[in-house]
């Protein structure tokens, strides 16, 4: 069990959430906090929970081959989760890493899915996740399909000012579809 406060502090970026409905939270929860480098989620199983950051920041990677996809970032605050395994049940695709030592505000699956299914105020807050998820995604499509090399980075480096230099180069110019020596140009200038 978590502590109630504890829950309306690291759902506070999506909604002000109400006493009760953190007490139920609390139940349900629990902090977990991994190393750097530590999976929290491995692809082709199923997710048994969810997670909202506390602190650190974690990444999510497809493997393609022996090559590693990075498809997001999850930092304070971001609900992480496979979301095809979450949605479906199903074995999920990716992996969840920790760049740096993470906490991470853990759900089980299950019991997340009947609280949304009880309670009125975690269904909205469930819809605001999603309205959120869903912008980013819409966001990341876009900007990958018309900007340019530098733009791309451009844009991830206003929107994500404190993840850029945490993010490892290798990882960062999977993320943005960039070769990593075209990348280190970039931020370079960027940097100075």
């Amino acid at each position: 069990m978590t502590d109630p406060e504890i829950v309306k502090e690291t759902f506070k970026g999506y909604l002000p959430i109400s006493n009760e409905l953190a007490a139920e939270l609390a139940k349900i929860s629990v902090i977990r906090y991994f190393g750097r480098n530590e999976k929290i989620y491995t692809g082709g199983s199923v997710a048994a929970s969810v997670g909202i950051v506390r602190t650190g920041l974690v990444r999510s990677f497809i493997l393609s081959g022996d090559k590693e996809m990075t498809i997001w970032f999850g930092e304070d605050g971001d609900f992480i989760t496979s979301f095809h395994s979450f949605f479906t049940g199903e074995e999920g695709f990716e992996t969840i890493e920790c760049i740096e030592d993470t906490s991470v505000l853990m759900i089980p699956v299950e019991d997340i899915k009947e609280l949304i299914s009880q309670n009125k105020e975690m269904l909205f807050l469930y819809s605001i996740i999603l309205e959120k998820s869903y912008m980013y995604w819409e966001q990341r499509y876009v900007i990958n399909q018309i900007y340019e090399s530098e733009q791309r980075y451009a844009h991830f480096y206003n929107r994500s000012k404190s993840m850029v230099l945490k993010i490892p180069l290798k990882i960062l110019s999977s993320y943005l579809n960039i070769r990593q020596e075209t990348l280190s140009r970039i931020r370079k200038r960027w940097l100075k």
